[in-house]
């Protein structure tokens, strides 16, 4: 796989079950971590918008059972919309 080989997003390690074949459990990396949200908001388009609305599975806060979704934030922490959002170039000085 080369989420894991070439470009170490993710780890593996194999496992078995009892009576069962060895599968594999994937973890993210570090460098995995930084993707989470695009895996997230994939997750979430394709629940909506290729499996009728709902998914095979939800994700969940450990402590408290919450559902976890993606949200927009600006830097003060307000919620944004996507019409509340425009691309400015940065200015980079030498």
């Amino acid at each position: 796989m080369r989420l894991v080989a070439e470009l170490g997003v993710a780890r593996s390690k194999p496992y078995q079950e009892p009576g069962d074949r060895t599968r594999h459990e994937y973890r993210l990396t570090r460098k995995g971590v930084g993707l989470l949200p695009v895996m997230v908001g994939l997750l979430e388009w394709g629940d909506k918008h290729v499996n009728g609305g709902q998914g095979p599975f939800v994700l969940q806060e450990i402590g408290t059972g919450d559902e976890v979704r993606l949200e927009l934030r600006s830097a003060s922490g307000r919620r944004v919309e996507p019409n509340e959002i425009m691309p400015r170039t940065t200015v980079r000085t030498p």
